[in-house]
């Protein structure tokens, strides 16, 4: 046995010597034995992870979700909000989520391991701070809204492009959601103030430069009063409309105004104004103007110069002037409206000054800072809650939203109890509106309007507690309507031509050729409305500059290179020519006296027959006519000041009467040739200006706001060139319309980047329709024929013909 053992240790050794050759019969070397091996790593640990910034937010908060899973072949983010599509995400690796929050949600996040297939849920719970709140948005144009808590009405000041009652006041019962009646205003109603008996409305306007006072609920107007012309500084006798109007706590009969256009305020107690001193609210031109809140009967104050840090002014109304007692400077350099309450003045920014002293009260935690041109604030009281509301306008830029933010606060702590984000997106708000006015109202109401024309009204117990919660939303169509994307259609009848006439006893139109023109240079083609295609033509024996009919179709006057004849129809014999007229008067500048067919201005020169009866002004004047020869009015149309001259012409006689400075020109940019035309007692500018030059005032403005927020066109071409409409007039008095041949995006005045056909009611002001016309080149001008057609001429020289191009009723 020994024996044996030694010999397996001897032959274990020798092959761990590894001896070399010979030795023939030795055994094969044995490997040697294995290292051991280290031992595996351990199996993976499964991870899903989910993390939110916050478990508590406020009402349309922007939060955070951070989720990750190390190992997994699949993964889903989940929701319990109704108005989600789940799966909100399903990403394998770390993600975040960025979203608002508008209810209390539960976020469920759930993996599948790669390796067991095993899953692995994480949830997150995000609870909303803010009490219920519900809101709705109506599109139909409203301007300004009030609130009489006397009779728990709503009252809405619509503009021209409501659905509902073009430029009109309308009673809206929020409770019901009712409209119990309404009363057409005037052009643009754009703000309108309740009496704190309820007893009367007052409304101030856009586009004419008058007040008016109504009787509530039956909302009949007990006056119309106009707003005087501004009679200082270098913009003397430009028309001035209202930005801002309140009534006198106390004094039913007593309201305040401020302008839009110049620092100024006007008082009337019943029609009678009394005039802030000049100078009293500020330099001139600086814009917006003021905004107002009485602390009294007796005391308005008014808040102005807001990009200066704008000032706070005191002013006694109690005698038959405005009396300045004071002011005080505010850090508020964002526009918006004042709030008064238990005697105390408070502005969008959170300032609180005491009425009465004009110190300055502790203030709310507010900035108004100037971070874009759509930045802007508002603020709304209610003492009896102990509550203050502040809403604002801005962009947030953890995901570019941009929302209407609302606070409340305790009004004697300064507390900030409740925020809410309202995403214009949500409501379905034009991104570019800012909010214009807000108000407290009902139970548990807010009511906000916007630049666009929306009415929003927020509610619940985010307002205050115990609501009805029975707010409805204002019935009526989206405004717009009236916009056609079909060309108007038309013929061109003409290639060059200088002017053209309508004759309606013969029915027939007369255009006159232009001398350069490749055929029938310097002649008068006639044109029958049903033979358009075959036109006559008389011959003349100088260049004709322009051509006006008569009214009761007798003659033709036609003006020559410094000359003007009259001419027989239909003969087109020549029975009187005058020369030395002062030049060659183009179209527009010459103008048949109504009824006394004898009698033609020439320019500024009156003639009967031959005769001239004398001058009302000197230069460039446009003349027209009042609705009888006894009135007359010439128009300086291509210079600086676009003045009005008036006379009383009857007699015989030529007696200047008024002077009016800026009148067609101080709404529109750049003007350049401005003309206009007469219909009744008004003067229809091509600025779109309705001018009654007997009472002073303008009763209206044909203009279709921002036409980008209607599909029309975009920007650069909204708001600086499309408001008011720019072009020739042509007035249908028998059917209540106004046709304009508008342009917009010009770059001078023979030139225009898009021409549109807008219809016009001539009592409500409202659009009716709106075309794109697409003729090269500015029209110069248009007019009714046949009735139910149109002609015009462009800077160019081309004739159109546009048969029956609208079809309102």
């Amino acid at each position: 046995m020994r024996q044996s053992v030694s010999a397996v240790c001897l032959l274990v050794l020798l092959s761990s010597c590894g001896g070399g050759g010979g030795g023939g019969g030795s055994p094969a070397p044995s490997p040697p034995p294995s290292s051991p091996q280290p031992p595996g790593p351990p199996p993976t640990t499964f991870v899903v992870t989910l993390t939110p910034s916050t478990t508590i937010a406020s009402y349309g908060e922007a939060i955070s979700l951070f989720y990750s899973s190390n190992d997994a072949t699949s993964c889903e983010l989940r929701s319990d909000d109704p108005d989600d599509s789940n799966p909100l995400h399903a990403p394998f690796v770390s993600s975040t989520l960025n979203r608002r929050i508008y209810r209390t949600t539960t976020f469920t996040y759930r993996c599948t391991d790669r390796n067991s297939a095993a899953t692995l849920t994480r949830t997150a719970t995000i609870a909303v701070s803010t009490p219920a709140l519900r809101f709705a948005a109506s599109d139909i144009g409203v301007n300004d809204v009030a609130w009489d808590r006397n009779h728990q009405v709503m009252y809405l000041a619509l503009g021209a492009r409501s659905s509902v009652a073009p430029n009109s006041i309308v009673a809206f019962d929020p409770v019901t959601g009712a409209l119990s009646g309404s009363a057409f205003a005037g052009s643009e109603p754009n703000t309108i103030a309740v009496s704190d008996d309820g007893s009367k409305l007052y409304v101030g306007f856009r586009s004419s430069n008058t007040v008016s006072r109504f009787s509530v609920p039956a909302l009949t107007r007990d006056f119309t009063a106009p707003i005087p012309m501004n009679s200082a500084g270098t913009n003397s006798g430009h028309p001035q409309f209202a930005l801002d109007i309140a009534a006198a706590p106390g004094a039913p009969g007593k309201f305040a105004v401020s302008l839009q256009t110049f620092a100024r305020m006007i008082v009337y107690d019943g029609q009678s104004p009394m005039l802030a001193p000049p100078g009293q609210l500020g330099p001139e031109i600086r814009q917006p103007g003021e905004v107002l809140a009485w602390a009294d009967s007796n005391t308005v104050l008014a808040l102005y110069d807001f990009g200066w840090g704008a000032t706070l002014a005191r002013y006694d109304t109690g005698s038959v002037t405005v009396t300045p007692q004071g002011s005080t400077t505010v850090n508020n350099r964002v526009f918006g409206m004042l709030a008064s309450d238990a005697g105390r003045i408070y502005t969008n920014c959170g300032h609180v000054i005491d009425a009465t002293t004009l110190q300055a009260l502790p203030s709310f935690a507010r900035s108004c800072p100037e971070t874009s041109p759509y930045t802007n604030a508002q603020v709304a009281t209610d003492s009896a809650n102990n509550r203050v509301f502040f809403a604002e306008r801005l962009e947030e830029a953890v995901d570019a939203s941009i929302l209407y933010k609302i606070d409340v606060y305790r009004e004697d702590t300064r507390e900030l109890l409740h925020t809410a984000r309202l995403p214009l997106s949500l409501a379905r708000i034009p991104l570019g509106s800012k909010i214009t006015n807000m108000i407290r109202f009902g139970a548990d109401g807010l009511a906000m309007t916007t630049s666009d024309g929306q009415l929003l009204i927020v509610y619940g117990e985010f307002v205050a507690a115990g609501g009805t919660n029975l707010v409805r939303v204002v019935p009526g169509e989206p405004t717009g309507g009236y916009y056609r994307a079909d060309l108007v259609q038309f013929t061109s009848v003409l290639p060059r031509a200088v002017d053209l006439a309508w004759d309606a006893q013969r029915s027939q139109l007369y255009v006159a050729v232009a001398q350069d023109a490749a055929a029938h240079a310097g002649q008068i083609a006639i044109f029958d409305p049903q033979r358009l295609d075959t036109p006559s033509y008389v011959a003349r024996p100088t260049p004709v500059h322009a051509i006006e009919v008569t009214d009761d179709g007798q003659f033709l006057y036609v003006t020559g290179t410094d000359s003007f004849e009259r001419l027989r129809l239909p003969t087109f014999a020549s029975e009187a020519l005058v020369s030395g007229v002062g030049g060659a008067w183009p179209a527009g500048f010459l103008r048949a006296a109504p009824g006394r067919p004898l009698t033609v201005a020439v320019g500024p020169v009156i003639y009967d027959d031959i005769t001239p009866r004398g001058v009302l002004s000197g230069g460039s004047m446009q003349p027209a006519w009042g609705e009888s020869a006894d009135r007359f009015y010439v128009f300086d149309s291509e210079g600086s000041g676009f003045w009005i001259d008036s006379a009383d012409t009857s007699n015989g006689g030529i007696t200047p009467l008024w002077h009016y400075d800026n009148i067609f020109s101080s709404v529109h940019p750049f003007p350049f040739h401005t003309g206009f035309t007469q219909s009744g007692s008004l003067l229809y500018s091509d600025t779109g200006v309705v001018f009654d030059p007997e009472a002073g005032i303008v009763t209206g403005i044909f203009a279709l706001g921002p036409l980008s927020g209607h599909g029309v066109v975009s920007v650069p071409y909204s708001m600086a060139f499309a408001t008011p409409a720019w072009g020739p007039v042509a007035i249908d008095a028998a059917r209540n319309r106004a046709y304009v041949a508008s342009c917009v995006g010009y770059t001078n005045q023979d030139d225009c980047g898009l021409n549109f056909l807008q219809v016009f009611d001539t009592r409500t002001y409202a659009p009716l329709m709106i075309s794109p016309l697409d003729v090269t080149g500015r029209v110069r001008k248009l007019i009714r024929v046949n009735e139910v057609d149109l002609a015009a001429i462009a800077f160019d020289g081309r004739v159109i013909y546009m048969p029956n191009p609208d079809s309102v009723d």
